[in-house]
């Protein structure tokens, strides 16, 4: 009995501190929270204006270069001179000629003129040395002829230029154009003389120095070496070909005479 009675009595107590406790009422201040409001930022995007570049157009039309003609050579026209002293015919030449000349990488091609004045040639009377010089406007060509025993030559060949900056020498001291003396010298192939920047170059000529047996011509000719060689070539030609007929129509012969037998047996 006891022991419920206190029982009893200390769950009154429990309840009756339990009820006291929950009137208490507990106020706690929260802090005030003052929420600023951020001004609206408007961010103005740049307006970026895009100005278009003007096109550029690459035409595909190329330009064309013009080309370069090269101006042929002029055939030389074929002149003749006489050198006389006292009455005396010394020398005589006829000639075609053309001249290339080279002077700071540019080139002039020309003809010696049939016009040339041989006024400046000399027979020289020791007969050591004759000269043939034939000039022309602006330029002068010079043939020194020697001799010896048995041959008559030209030493020397000299082509003197004038050019509004001054005169340009060219020479050739070669041996050249070389016969039994009293013979003219005759060439009829093309021949090419070098003079240094300058070329001589020779069609046709037929030249003779130290006195002529004829009056009113030239001496016996000696032909030189290269028109030798189609001399000697035309005539081998010539035997061939007809070799070459003959061996043809022995063959057209006996084809004919054969063809002519296999009909024979045909027919028997």
């Amino acid at each position: 009995m006891n022991f419920i009675s206190k029982t009893v009595f200390h769950l009154f107590l429990f309840v009756a501190i339990g009820c006291v406790s929950s009137n208490k009422t507990t106020t706690t201040d929260l802090p005030t929270t003052t929420l600023s409001t951020k001004p609206d930022t408007t961010t103005e995007i740049p307006t970026t204006t895009s100005s278009l570049q003007p096109t550029t157009t690459i035409s595909s039309t190329t330009t064309p270069v013009p080309s370069t003609t090269v101006a042929p050579k002029p055939h030389p026209e074929e002149g003749s001179w006489n050198v006389t002293d006292k009455n005396v015919t010394c020398i005589r030449a006829k000639m075609q000629i053309g001249f290339s000349v080279t002077l700071d990488a540019i080139t002039e091609t020309f003809a010696l003129s049939p016009k040339a004045s041989s006024d400046g040639s000399d027979c020289n009377v020791s007969n050591v040395t004759q000269t043939l010089v034939l000039s022309y406007k602006n330029y002068i060509l010079t043939f020194i002829f020697e001799k010896d025993s048995k041959n008559t030559f030209v030493k020397n060949i000299t082509f003197e230029y004038e050019l509004p900056e001054g005169k340009e020498l060219f020479y050739n001291d070669t041996k050249s154009f070389e016969v039994k003396s009293g013979h003219s010298y005759l060439c009829r192939s093309t021949d090419t003389i070098v003079m240094g920047n300058a070329t001589m170059e020779i069609y046709n000529i037929q030249i003779q120095a130290f006195g002529a047996a004829k009056e009113d011509g030239f001496n016996t000719a000696q032909e030189c070496e290269a028109d030798d060689v189609v001399s000697d070539v035309i005539p081998i030609v010539v035997a061939c070909t007809l070799a070459a007929l003959i061996i043809l129509v022995l063959i057209a012969y006996l084809v004919g005479r054969r063809r002519s037998r296999q009909k024979g047996y045909t027919s028997v």
